[in-house]
């Protein structure tokens, strides 16, 4: 499994590949504009 993310100045895109390489889970959200945030959101996003 491998899990990546795509942070802009706009949105968080996260998504899951499973072994397989087929993707099982994709989500965005709004990016926050301050460091903290975005590294709390990640965390957030990881942990669902």
């Amino acid at each position: 499994m491998q899990i990546g993310f795509d942070v802009g100045a706009t949105k968080i895109e996260s998504f899951v590949l499973e072994e397989t390489g087929q993707e099982s889970f994709r989500e965005r959200t709004s990016c926050p504009k301050d460091y903290n945030s975005v590294i709390n959101n990640i965390v957030e996003i990881t942990k669902n």
